[in-house]
C-alpha cells in the first residue's frame, strides 16, 4: 500500500470508552495530519444461547456490537 502512497496502521482499542477512541484519532492526526478513515471492526462473541445469556452480557454485548461502532465513527469524525 505504501507503493502506491497510502498506509493502513491498525491499533486495538477498547470501544466501550470513548476516551480510549476519541484519544486514537487525535494520535492519528497528531502523527499524519489527518485521519482519512475509521473503521468500526470491533465484536463481542456470545458463547451461550440468548435464553442463558445475563443482562449484563447483553449489555455487554450491544456496548461493543452498537454503541461501539456509533463511537468509532463519532471519534473518526
Amino acid at each position: 500500500m505504501k507503493d502506491a502512497g497510502g498506509e493502513a496502521v491498525i491499533h486495538e482499542v477498547d470501544v466501550r470508552t470513548t476516551a480510549s477512541l476519541d484519544a486514537l484519532a487525535q494520535r492519528a492526526v497528531d502523527e499524519y495530519g489527518r485521519l482519512d478513515y475509521a473503521i468500526a471492526n470491533g465484536d463481542f462473541l456470545r458463547n451461550s444461547p440468548l435464553g442463558e445469556m445475563t443482562d449484563e452480557r447483553w449489555h455487554d454485548m450491544l456496548n461493543v456490537d452498537l454503541t461501539g461502532v456509533l463511537r468509532t465513527l463519532r471519534a473518526g469524525a
